[in-house]
């Protein structure tokens, strides 16, 4: 056993050099071995950044992995079985989404005046557990038929009386004369 000052600084739980062997021996894939083999290197006082040249994974990855077996031990090295969803939605979720967005998000708890590209993602993660990333809601949203508008501010001291007279004279002369 090293001495506390030459042990890995990250390195919290304590671990035999036998089990570890076992897990390695035992292990049913080559990255559980691969994760067993930067615990016993940090096991045996290599700092993170020794661990990387010697594994070639990445530091933070080396750091990810050692905190996740201080606090779960050889558990938190085995690969885990995800039970989310198959990542697309499906045509009644679509439809249902649909619904939803037809609705004001106050409905739904939200405490906004109408759908945003964030809310309708944060929304979609929330009721069918899908992660998409954020920029893919734009093409999905114009895929089920719904256009993205962007809000244009008023500004204060806008006068009603010249906003009126333009949507009453000055845009249809501008319209009448692009057609021509």
């Amino acid at each position: 056993m090293l001495s506390k000052s030459k042990r890995n600084k990250t390195l919290k739980r304590e671990v035999s050099p036998k089990d570890l062997r076992e897990l390695q021996k035992n292990a049913p894939d080559h990255w559980t071995w691969k994760r067993a083999e930067i615990i016993r290197l940090a096991s045996e006082g290599y700092n993170n950044l020794e661990i990387q040249e010697i594994t070639g994974v990445n530091e933070k990855n080396i750091r990810d992995w050692i905190n996740r077996f201080n606090s779960e031990g050889f558990q938190g090295l085995l690969r885990r079985k995800t039970t989310k969803h198959t990542g697309k939605l499906t045509a009644e979720e679509i439809e249902y989404l649909k619904e939803i967005l037809r609705n004001p998000p106050s409905l739904f708890g939200y405490h906004v005046f109408a759908w945003t590209v964030k809310l309708v993602w944060h929304l979609i993660q929330d009721i069918f557990g899908i992660k998409y990333h954020q920029r893919y809601i734009y093409s999905l949203l114009r895929r089920i038929g719904f256009k993205i508008a962007k809000p244009y501010p008023i500004h204060i001291k806008q006068n009603e009386k010249e906003v009126e007279k333009f949507y009453s004279q000055v845009l249809p002369a501008l319209q009448k004369k692009a057609k021509i």
